[in-house]
């Protein structure tokens, strides 16, 4: 079946198409800005509240999946000898605004096809990148606000590992046989490492079972166990 217009309109409808690609990279831009400065507001609380960086976020931590699950994150540290330790994961800020940002693009790209088949009856191809808009629209909202950052306190003086991520308030006590493990985390195996950080930070007592205590990827988690075993093995002396 052929087109019920003509081609008359067709430099119109691609000058209204170039002006929507560039209103989608604007908004893109703005989006990216926004959460930046949102996802750098952990940072400056982080330092507010007297935490060190120990790594940067500048990279990915070698696997290419992990583009798409997440950027290594800064391990942040607050350290006082002999006492306690605290150990904070803060996500890369260019991490959290591009994913929000390329979800904002493609929302505005995804309408371009709709423009240009305007008055057309190709109908099902219009409301499939209607469709496919939206979903974009709708992962770029989810996706705006950075992922919080997520750590633990070892406290020498009271024998304990608090947790103050999602699971705030948990403790677990620090015995000598006591250990902190890497694992693959089971959502993570299911999805083959594609969608979500791929590893939990799991501090294992045999009095006491067992804790989760972080989540990451595996470069910054390894980072972190290192530093909170060394301060545990020097009686908090060393990190």
């Amino acid at each position: 079946m052929s087109d019920t217009t003509s081609g008359r309109g067709q430099p119109a409808l691609i000058s209204v198409s170039l002006l929507a690609i560039l209103a989608a990279g604007s908004l893109a831009f703005c989006c990216y800005a926004a959460s930046f400065l949102l996802a750098k507001s952990d940072i400056t609380a982080m330092q507010q509240a007297g935490f060190y960086c120990w790594t940067s976020s500048a990279g990915w931590d070698g696997r290419f999946n992990n583009v798409l699950s997440a950027a290594v994150p800064s391990v942040w540290f607050s350290y006082l000898p002999g006492q306690k330790l605290a150990l904070v994961l803060v996500p890369a800020p260019a991490y959290a605004a591009t994913r929000s940002a390329l979800a904002v693009l493609l929302a505005g790209l995804a309408l371009v096809p709709v423009i240009l088949l305007y008055n057309r009856n190709r109908w099902f191809v219009r409301e499939a990148f209607m469709l496919l808009s939206a979903l974009a629209l709708c992962a770029a909202v989810f996706l705006f606000t950075p992922l919080p950052p997520n750590g633990f306190t070892i406290d020498l003086k009271q024998q304990l590992v608090t947790v103050n991520g999602s699971a705030s308030g948990a403790q677990i006590e620090i015995t000598q046989h006591m250990n902190i493990d890497i694992i693959a985390a089971p959502e993570s195996q299911l999805l083959g490492h594609y969608l979500v950080p791929g590893y939990n930070l799991v501090i294992e007592n045999n009095h006491y079972g067992s804790l989760m205590i972080a989540q990451g990827t595996q470069d910054a988690l390894i980072t972190a166990c290192n530093l909170a075993m060394t301060f545990i093995n020097t009686q908090g002396n060393q990190v």
